[in-house]
């Protein structure tokens, strides 16, 4: 066929009209990302954003090598709490630290799949919080970006990008408490947010089982609910003033294929809380026992050996029933029982006879990082019937834990981040709660 070369034309508004180059018509990039240029919080306000710039030397070497350059692009690949911490938490500092200096610069995904909520999460409140944001956009999968916009990252990061259809994602929506404003997104008043937010996570697990042929007991759906808002309200002691924790919370169930043609059902589930980290937080505890037994166990680990710092041996102590702020009250026999609750909760759901397939979960706090993965994803009791998690082959808080799940990271995160996958497997849920 023979190309057809138009002349030019101009209409009344001086667009030009060239016939064989088909000026009516543009490509639009599925993959192509946009993000809002608009006008952030004061820098005042920003607390996390601001925590982000102490980064450490290899940040910074990067950070001056990356300036010389005349365009700045920074490719995210395995961008995932659960399977890449270190280089992941290393790679939103850079992006906070190219934001400070005023450098702009584009994001590429590479990533197929969103294999993690999390790291969009705390990319979401960075560029709520910037001011203005200086990322030009990049690139992104369509599965991912059907993710974050069914999950509500796309409008708190400021992303502009087209999605189609999501019947193979159930979200769980993210929901946001400020420090600053004091508003929780969707919600009238913090008192009642994270009652809210429970409910509606209990929903949506719900909704979840639902495609797998199960749902939740209203004994079960009352467990979820009080699960998360105890969880939303522990993000109180979080902080420097009570009352202002500043959290958000988020998740997805998405439907794939495996390689042998069946379908998976993956959960992932983020929180995040900025604040204090949780070693600051138990450091700031009443009761002398929660005390004495965080601080021996730092002490016994942290002397014997160099590879941990204090941050990540009071991760792995807060774990265990007890162990918080507030410790025992005179009411209730075990305090502080959040985050072990989270733990039992993803295996109680996502028990899976796959090994690929095992629940896992990360927990960061300041530089302190766990890997709750198999062999040591789930809780432990005691003749105490106290749940805690030693990791490692004894199951012995008195013996040191595995350095390959408890370890230090570069870069110091201004909170807490729990980022949890498990799949929803049928015939565990048979073998489990029967026909």
């Amino acid at each position: 066929m023979r190309k057809i070369r138009g002349k030019v034309r101009r209409d009344k508004t001086g667009a030009a009209d060239r016939l064989g180059d088909k000026r009516y018509v543009k490509r639009v990039r599925r993959d192509a990302v946009k993000i809002a240029r608009r006008r952030g919080l004061s820098r005042q306000s920003k607390a996390i954003y601001n925590a982000f710039l102490e980064y450490g030397s290899n940040t910074r070497k990067t950070l001056d090598r990356l300036k010389k350059k005349k365009e700045i692009k920074l490719k995210l690949e395995e961008f995932s709490f659960l399977t890449n911490p270190d280089e992941t938490l290393r790679k939103l500092c850079l992006v906070a630290a190219l934001e400070d200096n005023e450098k702009p610069y584009t994001l590429d995904f590479e990533d197929e799949r969103c294999i993690d909520i999390g790291p969009f999460m705390v990319i979401g409140l960075l560029f709520s919080q910037a001011n203005p944001v200086w990322c030009q956009g990049g690139k992104m999968n369509s599965p991912v970006m059907k993710v974050l916009a069914s999950v509500g990252v796309r409008d708190i990061a400021g992303m502009s990008f087209p999605t189609s259809g999501a019947s193979d994602v159930w979200p769980f929506r993210l929901a946001t408490h400020t420090a600053v404003t004091q508003k929780v997104s969707g919600f009238e008043s913090f008192e009642s947010a994270n009652e809210k937010v429970g409910r509606r996570f209990a929903d949506s697990v719900n909704g979840w089982l639902n495609e797998v042929g199960f749902g939740l007991t209203r004994q079960g759906g009352d467990w979820l609910r009080n699960l998360l808002t105890e969880t939303l309200d522990n993000a109180r002691h979080a902080s420097v003033t009570q009352f202002e924790g500043q959290w958000s919370v988020a998740g997805f169930m998405a439907r794939r294929r495996r390689p042998d043609g069946s379908s998976q059902f993956i959960c992932h589930i983020g929180i995040v809380t900025t604040g204090k980290t949780i070693f600051e937080t138990l450091q700031s505890s009443d009761d002398p026992k929660v005390l004495e037994d965080v601080s021996n166990y730092c002490v016994r680990h942290k002397d014997s050996s160099k590879k941990w710092t204090a941050q990540s041996l009071a991760n792995v102590a807060s774990l265990a029933d007890g162990i918080s702020c507030e410790g025992t009250s005179a009411d209730q026999d075990i305090g502080g029982c959040g985050m072990s609750s989270l733990v039992n909760m993803m295996n109680e759901l996502g028990e899976n006879s796959r090994q690929s397939e095992q629940p896992t979960m990360t927990i960061i706090s300041g530089s302190g990082c766990l890997l709750l993965t198999y062999p040591y994803n789930k809780m432990q009791t005691n003749e105490d019937s106290i749940h805690y998690q030693a990791f490692n082959s004894e199951q012995e808080l008195d013996s040191a834990p595995d350095d390959s799940f408890v370890f230090d990271l570069e870069e110091h995160f201004p909170g807490t981040i729990v980022s949890m996958r498990f799949c929803l497997e049928k015939d565990a849920l048979t073998s489990r709660y029967g026909q």
